[in-house]
Parts: C-alpha cells; structure tokens; sequence
C-alpha cells in the first residue's frame, strides 16, 4: 500500500476523535440544557464543561490497556479495537434521551458514554501517530507531525462548521444529535478501511526478536524511562491546554464570557482554527529543521510571552482587536504542537513506543488540558478578569519548561 494512503486512512480516525470532541464543546451549551435543566445557565454550562472534561478522566487508562496491546500485539490491531470503540460511544450519545424523558439515568448515562469515549480515545490519537511515524519513509517527519496534529484540528473545524450549518436546517435540541449520529457512522466506515493497513515494520522487528515478551510494556516505561515519561506528560499538560483552549474554550469565551451570539461565536472560533490547522505543517517543516526539542522549547517562550496579549485582545469587545487576538491563539496554538509527536515517538524506543507516548501524552491531558475549558471558565469568573485564561496556560508553560531542563537526556533511541 502506498504511503499516502497509508497516512490518510490512518488520519480518519484522528479526524473523527475531534470531531465527536469539538461537537460536544461546540453544543455544550445545549447539552447543559437538555441534561441539567433544573439548573440556571452558569450552572449548566459548568456540568456539562465538567462531562466534557470527564473524558480525559479515563484517556490514561485507555492509553495504558491499548499502548500494551498496540505494544504487544500489534499498531494496526489494536487501531482497530480503538476506533470501534469511538464509534460505538459516539453513536449512542446521538441517541441518548434527555433529563425530561428519563430523568437523573440522563446526565448518568451521558457521563458513562464519555468516560468510554476517552478510554477508547486514549489509545487512538498517539497509537495512530507512532504508527504512522513508523510507517513513514519518505516524508519530512516535521511535516508529517505537523500534518498529523492538523488532522485533528481538521475534525474540530468540520465539527464547527457543521454546528453552524445545522441550526439553519435543524432545531438546536437535536442538531447535536443529527452530528454525533453521522460521527458514528463515520466511525464504522474507517473501521473497514483500516482493516486493509499492514503492519509497521519496526514493530515486526521487535515482535520477531521477541523483546515484547520480557516484560511488561508499563513496568518498562516507568522503570527505564520515567524521565522521558514525566516530560512527555508535560508536553502533553502544556501542548492541550493551549490547543483545547483553541478547539473548545474560544467558542465558551465569547457566548458565555463576552455574551456574543453562536454564530459569531463559532466563526470567531473557526478562524482561529483554520490558522492553528494551517499553520502545522509549516511549523513542523521549520522544527525538523532546527530540532524538535530546540523548538518546543523556544516557542513555549513565545507562548508565556505573547499568551496574556492575545486573551487581552479577545476580551475586548472590537471586533478587529478579537480577530488580531485569534490570530496570535491559532498561531501559538501551531507552533508549540507542530512537533509533539516527532518528539515524543523519538524519546522512546520500539518496544514501549506506543505504551510510552500514549500514557504519558495522555496522562498529562487528563490531569490539565481535557479540564482546560472548565477551568479557564472557573478562572475568568473568580478573578473577574474576562481574560484570566492566560494564567492558567502561562503556569503549565513554566512547569513544562522546568521539567525539560532538569530532566532532560540524550534520547535511548539515537
């Protein structure tokens, strides 16, 4: 099979995880509505931020049962059983009736489907990068770190635009409905394709030598590479919380805090994806060039600096200062996540690949950037500081920047 349809059936999957994600957020409004309906708007808003967050809750354990699958069996199965997961929990949530029908089983139940939500996607976005970084003997791997993280950025952008395509058509009590339906569909389209991919060379070597067999993959990591781990969870704490703000916390910002209406809202939020999606795999081009590490850690300086800036100008209500503030989000946002994955897939070897990149990646993820949203709102509301989100990034910034610098080594895989 040709490379590129390689990367491109393997990209599907990425795809769908942020679409069903930024779906959620995007309707988060509603979905407080439809679940919380005894309560006021606040209120809502924060149960259903605090259910969204829930799906990060369960990502690490998801990463730690398919890393060991992806690690022991094989990349392409156990992307497999990932994706059949997501389409499964998305297309119930499509269909699961609301607080008047069935009462408090509801918000239960919704809760339920996301905690699965993320422990299937806990093994799907990092197991499809390192299989695709394996995969990969042609192309510039900044570039195609790049391109794998604009993937992602790709679903949360169909998602937005199809949130603001389906109130034209649909009532808002079930146009999230009709999107996470389709996302399930979708899901069991890229099931079929996936089951034509081959198996990555690398982990063939690995299962020949029989090295998958010493040990368990997580002992492994934590045992011979907690340094690489702990990093990778704060690239992971740092990287999400800047790009969750970008894909979930914007449309909140500007409905709930600046009291813009859904459409401008989502355009507002659109924009700034579109910089963030376009702009990775020119960021990924330059990081090869220059170093991955090198450049993780220059940018995240650019972020300390310039973050406070850029949620000053969209807390203002002006239009072309919100827009100029979007810009520096989008580009900030591509910058520090362009080379994440080349990265981290280099700071393990072969036979903890998977389990190392994902654990980590997702552990960091859950404890910071899933809660991201709901905690930049916390924020703003308790200090009063319509732009009080910044600090919140500026501090995992610190911590990330810390951490490599008194943790960091020569990768054992050079």
């Amino acid at each position: 099979m040709k490379h590129s349809k390689i990367i491109t059936i393997s990209l599907l999957g990425s795809i769908l995880e942020y679409f069903d994600y930024t779906i959620f957020a995007v309707f988060s409004v509603q979905i407080g509505r439809a679940f919380f309906s005894d309560y006021d708007s606040l209120t809502q808003i924060l149960w259903s931020l605090t259910i969204f967050g829930a799906g990060f809750v369960t990502r690490p354990f998801g990463s730690m049962l398919f890393g060991h699958l992806g690690d022991k069996r094989g990349r392409r199965k156990t992307l497999i059983y990932t994706i059949s997961g997501m389409a499964a929990s998305t297309l119930l949530i499509g269909i699961l009736p609301n607080y008047a029908q069935i009462g408090i089983y509801a918000p239960i139940l919704l809760c339920s489907l996301r905690l699965c939500q993320g422990l299937f996607v806990g093994g799907e976005g990092a197991g499809a990068a390192v299989y695709i970084l394996e995969q990969n003997k042609v192309f510039n791997k900044g570039v195609i770190g790049g391109t794998i993280m604009s993937s992602n950025i790709f679903g949360a952008t169909i998602a937005m635009l199809s949130g603001l395509l389906i109130n034209y058509f649909a009532d808002e009590t079930i146009a999230w409905r009709i999107l996470f339906m389709i996302g399930g569909v979708f899901g069991l389209i890229i099931i079929f394709l996936r089951l034509k991919l081959p198996e990555t060379d690398e982990f063939i070597l690995v299962k020949k030598s029989k090295s998958t067999q010493k040990s368990f993959p997580i002992i492994l990591l934590f045992k011979n590479y907690w340094k690489e781990a702990f990093i990778a969870f704060m690239v992971g704490a740092f990287t999400s919380s800047v790009s969750y703000c970008t894909k979930a916390y914007l449309n909140v910002h500007f409905q709930q805090i600046m009291q813009y209406d859904v459409d401008i809202s989502l355009v507002f939020s659109i924009y700034a994806l579109l910089f963030f999606m376009l702009l990775l795999p020119i960021f990924g081009y330059y990081a090869n060039k220059i170093g991955f590490r090198n450049f993780m850690l220059k940018f995240s300086l650019v972020v300390i600096i310039l973050i406070p800036l850029a949620f000053k100008l969209i807390s203002i209500n002006h239009f072309l200062l919100n827009i100029f503030g979007l810009t520096i989000i989008g580009s900030l946002a591509a910058g520090i996540c362009a080379s994440i994955y080349p990265y981290m897939t280099s700071m393990f070897p072969a036979n903890v690949r998977y389990t190392g990149v994902a654990v980590s990646f997702n552990l960091g993820i859950a404890f910071f950037g899933g809660f991201s949203p709901l905690i930049s709102t916390l924020i703003s509301n308790w200090t009063g500081l319509k732009s009080g989100a910044f600090i919140y990034i500026m501090v995992l910034g610190i911590i990330y920047l810390a951490a490599e610098i008194l943790l960091h080594r020569e990768s054992k895989t050079n």
